[in-house]
């Protein structure tokens, strides 16, 4: 049978792991969803002045 500290010190570096992956798949999504964002705005901004362009 392990002991608890083993048992315990597995879980941690397990948890530890999980949080690392957890922080990267953030990072990824965030930066997923900026330049998403980034995108529509230039899209808004171009379709904007093109109209712009049309009425003036």
């Amino acid at each position: 049978m392990a002991s608890l500290p083993a048992i315990f010190g597995f879980a941690a570096d397990f948890v530890s792991q999980c949080g690392v992956c957890i922080c990267q798949n953030m990072t990824m999504i965030t930066l997923s969803v900026a330049g998403l964002l980034l995108a529509l705005n230039v899209a808004l901004i171009s379709s904007i002045l093109s109209v712009d362009q049309l009425i003036g």
